[in-house]
């Protein structure tokens, strides 16, 4: 867990260099939408952890 929370913290570092030039570049509003998507995707691939055997919609133990 504590290296997941070491990868996050400096991804979160790079983001806020590069989405204010990115912000520049293409506008505020596709790159709140990728931000928001990205953030959205990392928090599924949290929640939905192939590596345990429950199954996290329904909480059964999977086979």
């Amino acid at each position: 867990m504590s290296l997941l929370m070491t990868i996050m913290g400096l991804a979160y570092g790079v983001w806020n260099l590069v989405l204010p030039g990115l912000s520049n570049r293409i506008g505020r509003r596709p790159v709140c939408a990728l931000a928001s998507a990205g953030g959205a995707i990392g928090l599924a691939l949290l929640w939905i952890d192939p590596a345990s055997r429950v199954c996290p919609i329904s909480g059964v133990t999977g086979i």
